[in-house]
């Protein structure tokens, strides 16, 4: 475990090493000779590579934890819209419910009215009487049946109407 620590600590010392100017880069040249200096070159552009994939992963890590955070924000949202409308429809449907209750019984009683009408027309229609004849302007009633004097038809006149 130690080996793995130094080494990546040494290789961290040898990227931030790497990144110095091309001028540094010429006199690194001319200091450790030209063999040492390409022989770690490879790898010291290997470490730095290895470096850019980290810092790449960590941003790509703290871009998914902040999506996934919007995702749960979203999802909270969504759950609390969706609880109020469930909570309205149930409102409507219970409301729809009430109203077609009213209908109904208002129908009914629409239905009993009706009903009862029916009824008032019925006592109310005239009792068929005797069959009047028209002469002129006036209404008569001429008995074929029976015959009778002055005094009983009069009487006979006022009982009918």
């Amino acid at each position: 475990m130690n080996i793995i620590i130094f080494g990546l600590l040494l290789s961290v010392l040898v990227v931030y090493g790497s990144e110095e100017s091309c001028q540094e880069s010429r006199q690194l040249e001319s200091i450790c000779g030209n063999y040492c200096f390409r022989a770690m070159k490879p790898m010291l552009d290997h470490t730095k590579t290895l470096e850019r994939q980290i810092t790449d992963f960590a941003h790509e890590k703290k871009f998914l934890l902040e999506m996934e955070n919007t995702k749960k924000l979203l999802e909270a949202k969504l759950d609390l819209q969706d609880n109020t409308i469930q909570h309205k429809f149930r409102d409507l449907s219970t409301a729809s419910e009430q109203i077609l209750q009213q209908i109904k019984s208002q129908g009914k009683q629409i239905e009993q009215q009706l009903e009862h009408l029916h009824k008032a027309e019925e006592v109310k229609k005239p009792i068929p009487g005797p069959a009047y004849q028209q002469i002129g302007s006036k209404y008569y009633y001429i008995e074929k049946s029976e015959e009778l004097n002055w005094f009983v038809a009069v009487n006979k006149c006022f009982i009918i109407g």
